[in-house]
């Protein structure tokens, strides 16, 4: 915590499960429900050499080896990964003649293994994603793989530029998500895209869709703000959000062994608050008022108990009541400085909050 700047809202990971998804009958995407293990045999039904790349990949050997049996697996990821990966390696049946890893530059190493009588090669690359593209990728490779990290691809037109360009034609995108279709809805043809297959929730912890690539893309800004205000919506509610954590942060804050949960809670309010700005962004994106207006209704509807307390300024009060200068003596050096920062945060919540939802309601009357 002691990394994050007073004058911005720390980005916090918060995974929910929903299983709406928005649309109009006539543009929603058809998938051919399937079996888990049928994924494999749909991407790579002759078992050839394929090159896949992976996104956000994390320490994850099993999805990829698995669902793909791709025989070059490029993974990209903030965090070093390697050591990780190396002990999963190890860990997976079928693995077998691990090498070390062979430092390429800085930031890029590879190593070797045998799966199922099979020579692989790995490579991993710390970096973002969006920003450096291997030139393994940039030559061409067969199956794009998120896990969780759909975003990424979505969340500007170049990012998306730079990851698909080198996705062969008729290549596969294999999306595992929580929060619903990765399209949620949207015409496919505006990514480039033919849906093939999806397992459902039987898929253990993740939804895996299934996408053959098909032909250029037809994005431009305004789509790409319809696609994130569809997956705002269906992932969760966001006045809602800051109501729970509001609460639950009420709950811990003069309870000393409730201190952790506080802070949690407190972090995880500012976040929501902060994705307020964001919201306000995409709508302003979006190419037409109808269509401002249409996604505003949908964000706001159903906020009575916000807007009650957003109106009355209770919700103000308590933001300030709760996040205030005042320490518990229980609490130490350390505790002391994170509820200092977290009361820092109190006017910039507030400033989010009152400035983006009078324009939600705003865009929607």
């Amino acid at each position: 915590m002691s990394e994050i700047s007073k004058t911005s809202f720390p980005e916090v990971s918060r995974i929910r499960k929903s299983s709406r998804t928005w649309g109009s009958p006539a543009i929603k995407p058809y998938y051919r429900d399937v079996e888990i293990s049928e994924l494999r045999r749909i991407i790579n039904p002759a078992d050839e050499p394929l090159i896949m790349y992976y996104v956000g990949s994390g320490s994850d050997i099993r999805v990829p080896l698995e669902f793909t049996g791709a025989t070059r697996l490029i993974f990209a990821d903030l965090a070093d990964q390697k050591k990780a990966l190396m002990a999963n390696l190890a860990d997976t049946k079928k693995v077998e003649e691990l090498s070390d890893w062979e430092k390429i530059n800085d930031v890029k190493h590879r190593l070797t293994f045998m799966y199922e009588g099979k020579k692989r090669e790995l490579i991993f690359l710390k970096g973002d994603a969006t920003k450096t593209v291997p030139i393994e990728v940039r030559m061409g490779y067969d199956v794009l793989l998120t896990c969780f990290t759909e975003t990424l691809l979505f969340s500007r037109i170049v990012n998306y530029d730079w990851i698909f360009r080198g996705l062969r034609e008729g290549g596969f995108y294999l999306a595992g998500t929580d929060c619903g279709e990765p399209l949620h809805g949207m015409a496919s043809e505006y990514f480039g895209f033919i849906p093939k297959a999806a397992t459902g929730k039987k898929a253990r912890e993740l939804e895996f869709y299934l996408l053959n690539k098909s032909a250029t893309h037809q994005l431009s800004s305004s789509i790409m703000a319809e696609w994130k205000l569809r997956r705002i919506l269906d992932q969760h509610k966001i006045m809602d959000d800051i109501l729970k954590h509001l609460a639950e942060a009420g709950e811990a804050r003069n309870n000393p062994a409730q201190l952790a949960e506080y802070f949690t809670a407190g972090i995880n309010l500012f976040a929501a608050c902060g994705e307020l700005s964001k919201i306000k962004k995409a709508l302003g994106d979006l190419e037409t008022r109808e269509k401002q207006r249409e996604y505003a209704k949908r964000l706001i509807n159903g906020t009575e108990k916000f807007d009650h307390l957003f109106t009355s300024g209770e919700l103000q009060g308590s933001i300030k009541k709760i996040f205030s200068a005042e320490v518990e003596a229980t609490a130490d050096a350390k505790k002391d400085k994170i509820l200092k920062m977290l009361s820092g945060y109190t006017e910039a919540a507030i400033r989010e909050i009152n400035y983006c939802y009078a324009r939600f309601k705003e865009l929607a009357s």
